[in-house]
């Protein structure tokens, strides 16, 4: 596990990132910001305005980058507010159970 802090922000970087536990520890909720083939530095501006921690989590051969930290939907979808109004236009939320990727229509429905 490496975390590195620039600014305001830190980005974790992890082969298996531990989900981040909601109350039911078993649903937890990011919002994806970005996916891109090249790595994306923590030093560089284009995190400048991402104001929470972000995960960055490599699957195939793509990177991909999540705010994370919430305790429920609620939580994330705010956050997905605030981070597009901060120019991540096409910021949204993804939900995992144990890790593995679920539909947030199926998450929300086992909160």
């Amino acid at each position: 596990l490496k975390t590195t802090k620039s600014q305001n922000h830190s980005i974790t970087q992890s082969p298996n990132p531990q989900p981040t536990r909601s109350p039911n520890h078993q649903i937890s909720y990011k919002v994806q910001l970005a996916v891109s083939a090249d790595h994306i530095p923590p030093t560089s501006k284009y995190w400048k305005n991402a104001n929470y921690t972000i995960e960055v989590k490599k699957q195939h051969n793509l990177f991909k980058y999540m705010a994370v930290g919430f305790k429920d939907y609620a939580e994330a979808a705010k956050a997905k507010q605030d981070l597009r109004q901060n120019g991540f236009s096409e910021a949204f939320v993804v939900a995992f159970k144990g890790g593995e990727r679920i539909p947030v229509s199926r998450a929300r429905g086992m909160e």
